[in-house]
């Protein structure tokens, strides 16, 4: 299997009372897994800014085009040091198959935020599409129905 460039990019929100340390051992996994040191990464690709917002733009090269369990146990582990419900995407530059080109994956503290996360994900993407041609109030009455429906058990989904 070849080796494909990839990024792992975020904008992600820490808890209030969040330290870089905690941080660090939150990507001691990935970073081992890419064969990189945190603290390299500190400053340009893991920014630390103003009202705990941390902001993920990591070069990384793996078998690209795929799901990495690797990236979904760092998910996993943010989850309890992020405010909410949100998500880090897996950006393939070199692969041919443009739905593996990007990859979600969902934080949230426990399962069920990481399925709010993948439905606030899935919204936003189809606002892209649907917004343009539905209008924005009518997409508002989407986002509304849908927020309204019950998700599915969190044990069933693979989240």
């Amino acid at each position: 299997m070849s080796s494909h460039q990839c990024y792992l990019k975020g904008h992600l929100i820490l808890r209030e009372g969040v330290t870089e340390d905690q941080v660090k051992e939150a990507f001691q996994k990935f970073t081992a897994w890419i064969d990189e040191r945190f603290e390299e990464l500190v400053g340009d690709a893991i920014a630390f800014e103003a009202d705990q917002n941390l902001l993920l733009d990591i070069p990384f090269w793996c078998s690209g085009g795929h799901h990495q369990d690797e990236l979904d146990e760092l998910a996993v582990v943010l989850g309890t040091l992020c405010e909410g419900e949100d998500w880090i995407e897996q950006h393939d530059i070199q692969t041919g198959d443009s739905e593996a080109a990007l990859i979600p994956y969902f934080i949230g503290a426990t399962p069920e935020l990481r399925l709010f996360a993948r439905r606030k994900y899935g919204l936003l993407q189809a606002q892209t599409w649907l917004e343009p041609i539905l209008g924005k109030e009518a997409f508002a009455s989407v986002r509304s129905f849908v927020g309204s429906l019950p998700l599915l058990d969190a044990h069933s989904v693979d989240a």
